[in-house]
């Protein structure tokens, strides 16, 4: 016995978008590729993210946070007794950076100073993709999403910090003793 046939109508479903407009081809082996001109406006505008993402700024809280993640890794513990602190020493000390923090202090103590800058690049690299993935898919052209994820890496091309990567503060925190 069998049912009624229904792949004619699933094939008639409404396909979710990609984000990239695609222009028609009567090559088949270009069919379903972004035009050429659509991969080089995305390879100069991440060439100019990657630039910037790769210059090294000096912040100079960058090896306090290297410190800071190194004390939580080795305690194994968020909520510390206070080391670097001559007023606070041995009070609970509650870091609300410290997952970014032990990551920083993790990529420091593998691949040195380089790895912390390819950590950067790589992860800057990464949000100005999905910047530029969500404007195409909110209706932008290449071009125009292409300037806007422009603006952004020169308005905020210094790149991921730890801010940016500042986890929630579990609820059974304790409280300042």
């Amino acid at each position: 016995m069998s049912g009624p046939d229904h792949s004619s109508a699933l094939r008639q479903l409404p396909q979710p978008s990609t984000g990239v407009e695609i222009a028609p081809s009567s090559n088949k082996r270009w069919a379903g590729r972004a035009p050429w001109q659509q991969l080089a406006i995305i390879a100069v505008v991440m060439s100019l993210a990657l630039y910037r993402f790769s210059l090294t700024v000096a912040d100079p809280d960058l090896w306090g946070h290297i410190k800071f993640g190194e004390t939580v890794w080795q305690a194994g513990k968020v909520a510390v007794p206070d080391p670097f602190s001559y007023l606070t020493a041995g009070r609970l000390w509650l870091n609300h950076e410290w997952l970014s923090e032990v990551v920083f202090y993790l990529v420091f103590a593998a691949a040195g100073p380089a790895g912390l800058i390819a950590m950067k690049a790589g992860l800057g690299l990464v949000l100005m993709g999905v910047l530029y993935r969500h404007l195409c898919r909110q209706g932008l052209s290449a071009l125009r999403a292409s300037f806007l994820v422009v603006a952004v890496v020169h308005f905020f091309g210094h790149g991921p910090n730890a801010h940016l990567l500042v986890p929630a503060i579990p609820p059974d925190a304790p409280a300042d003793p």
